[in-house]
């Protein structure tokens, strides 16, 4: 009897051990010491229009919003290690709008100290919202990077210490490639968290690529897409912030609308884009579950590049172990298959839509090489930038970047 009463104790203790460990997993293990590995700052500035009926809308043929679904963010992330400070700052735009940018940079510097080799706009791509007409009005233009730069002070004022965790797995969000149908796609779902000393999420960082279509050109209604949804569910959830950043999304289409072609969105609703939306915000739950702790560098490298009547940008954003390729336009996969090539970090990201906008990046092993036609001009992304050499050309600087 005394046997079997220690044996039934024994296993008692051993359950409750078990279950004392997956508790502490869950709350993210807060016996562990807590070590800073980053300074964060964050703040999520509106930019939706105060008038929202008749404003111009990108991303396809133009058209005139008739109101607002979901307001569109600059979210900001801010990151310091005591000798540099960087800033991130996703927008839900169609595009890296040029003007914004040149005229934003001297701006900020002005009134945060921020360099512009250490400031990165980043579009989401998002084709219900603003269009570049829409920004023709430098008083729109101006109050825009006002309100950027009070985001940023926020970010300042509020950045604390933090830890940061990694994890990086495959979406089973279902995506097509709309140049090549037949080529599997690349689903590459990234997640960096940044954890204050409670172990809560102060902010995340995500990158997936897709172009934010779900809602074709019948949609009047200003929206981020399905990244409104994706970041609603991680905010709920996980607290903080949430900042988007669209990676090689240039050929990456979410799933047909059912009765049309791989190209055309029209029909595709708000219901649809929350369902994306909800199955990254569900898949980056269960990456935070496996995240590793792991400190990150904090470097950038810009190249100015002439092009035509001005110059655009490519940067590196190197945080060790992940590094950042940053683009201005649309990388197509096999365009960022040959960037990744040149970075050595564990962890190879793209930022597309990154500091300007020159159209679609087209490998020119793939230039005309698309399954459809684009009427009796050629494939449709090589309608939309300037010429074969231009994707060459950012290649070789990102090489230059990585080597210097």
């Amino acid at each position: 009897m005394s046997r079997l009463i220690a044996m039934i104790l024994l296993m008692i203790f051993f359950i409750a051990c078990e279950e004392k460990e997956l508790t502490e997993q869950k709350n993210d293990r807060p016996n562990e010491p807590f070590v800073e590995h980053i300074k964060v700052g964050i703040a999520s500035v509106n930019i939706s229009p105060n008038t929202v009926t008749n404003i111009p809308l990108g991303g396809y043929q133009p058209r005139k919003s008739t109101g607002l679904h979901d307001h569109i963010y600059a979210k900001i992330l801010l990151l310091d290690n005591d000798t540099t400070e960087v800033v991130l700052i996703s927008l839900d735009l169609p595009g890296a709008n040029y003007p914004i940018i040149r005229a934003g940079h001297p701006l900020i510097e002005a009134q945060t100290g921020i360099k512009p080799d250490k400031i990165f706009f980043h579009a989401t791509h998002t084709h219900s919202s603003l269009a570049d007409e829409y920004f023709a009005d430098q008083m729109i233009v101006s109050d825009l990077i006002n309100n950027i730069i009070d985001g940023i002070n926020t970010a300042k004022s509020n950045k604390v210490g933090a830890r940061v965790r990694i994890a990086q797995g495959t979406s089973q969000a279902e995506t097509i490639n709309r140049r090549y149908p037949q080529r599997a796609v690349d689903n590459t779902l990234f997640a960096m968290f940044f954890e204050d000393e409670s172990f809560k999420v102060i902010a995340s960082l995500i990158n997936f690529s897709c172009h934010p279509v779900v809602l074709g050109d019948d949609n009047l209604e200003i929206s981020s897409d399905f990244v409104h949804y994706l970041r609603r569910e991680l905010e709920q959830d996980l607290g903080g912030m949430v900042a988007f950043f669209n990676g090689s999304f240039g050929d990456i289409n979410p799933k047909p609308i059912p009765g049309q072609g791989i190209r055309n969105r029209r029909g595709g609703t708000f219901n649809m884009a929350e369902e994306l939306g909800s199955i990254l915000a569900s898949e980056v739950m269960d990456l935070k579950e496996t995240a590793r702790v792991q400190p990150i560098s904090l470097n950038t490298k810009v190249s100015e590049i002439p092009f035509g009547d001005r110059y655009t940008r490519v940067g590196i954003i190197d945080l060790t172990p992940v590094q950042i390729a940053c683009f201005p336009g649309e990388p197509l996969t096999g365009f960022s298959e040959k960037a990744k090539q040149y970075l050595t970090g564990e962890y190879k990201l793209i930022f597309g839509l990154t500091d300007d906008y020159y159209g679609y990046l087209v490998p020119e092993d793939e230039w005309g090489t698309c399954f459809d036609k684009f009427q009796s001009q050629g494939c449709y992304e090589e309608t939309q930038v300037r010429n074969d050499s231009v994707s060459k050309v950012l290649l070789k600087s990102i090489e230059r970047l990585v080597l210097e």
